[in-house]
């Protein structure tokens, strides 16, 4: 029997995107061979969780913990394994834990009075295995196309296939990973990678911030944005904060 992970943040409050004094940190070089951290927690969610407890991030004056991406990637955890090459946007990486130690992370930072901000990477998707490569074809004829991938890809990147954002199929379930993340995770809020209207169409993000702030009026939203586009900072108190 699954029983659903007890949250004890009711007080909680996320920080206004004003005050955030961000630390951003990958989960596997955070702790990975450091003395100070159980070699069973070295790497992982687990491994943040302890840094929080000792009060870490405290000492160092920061309210915010700015985490690089932790969906499943198709490469294993290393030191040249960062994450943006994303190959299911549901799934925490297996390699830092499970869902409910990167619950357990979180809860030990809102215990701290640290945010947690999730980097999300929706321009692109891994070259290398990605089981929405192809999930859904547009047409019979790419099934036996290499160029296309389906439903949820359109173009290339420099990084990887391009995730086809302009697609509202694909919006709905981008849009579904993050709410996910609010509600399952109870994160602060999102990092958005390389978010410029060359290669992610901008329609997407807004519907995104819409629907987001609609269930966590607070939450936080930064789009690395270069050079700033305007429609990204909608009516200013709601925008996107700039990663630039």
């Amino acid at each position: 029997v699954r029983f659903a992970y007890e949250w004890h943040d009711d007080g909680w409050k996320t920080p206004l995107i004003s005050d955030l004094i961000l630390y951003e940190l990958s989960v596997y070089g955070f702790t990975q061979g450091d003395a100070d951290i159980p070699s069973s927690h070295q790497g992982k969610f687990a491994g943040v969780a302890d840094r929080i407890q000792a009060g870490y991030f405290q000492r160092v004056g920061s309210n915010a913990i700015s985490i690089m991406p932790v969906n499943e990637f198709s490469t294993p955890m290393g030191s040249g394994a960062l994450g943006y090459n994303p190959s299911l946007y549901f799934a925490p990486e297996r390699d830092f834990g499970t869902p409910d130690d990167y619950r357990t992370m979180v809860h030990a930072a809102h215990q701290n009075g640290v945010a947690v901000i999730s980097d999300q990477v929706f321009n692109h998707a891994s070259n290398d295995f990605n089981p929405l490569w192809k999930l859904i074809l547009d047409h019979p004829a790419e099934e036996g196309d290499s160029a296309e991938g389906g439903l949820y890809f359109s173009g290339a990147t420099p990084w990887g296939n391009r995730i086809s954002t302009e697609r509202t199929e694909t919006q709905n379930m981008l849009i579904d990973v993050c709410k996910n993340m609010v509600v399952e995770y109870h994160v602060d809020g999102f990092r958005f990678d390389f978010t410029h209207s060359s290669l992610m169409h901008h329609d997407f993000l807004n519907r995104l911030a819409d629907e987001l702030q609609a269930i966590k009026p607070d939450v936080i939203l930064i789009a690395e944005n270069m050079p700033n586009e305007r429609d990204l900072n909608r009516q200013g108190f709601n925008g996107f904060a700039q990663w630039a």
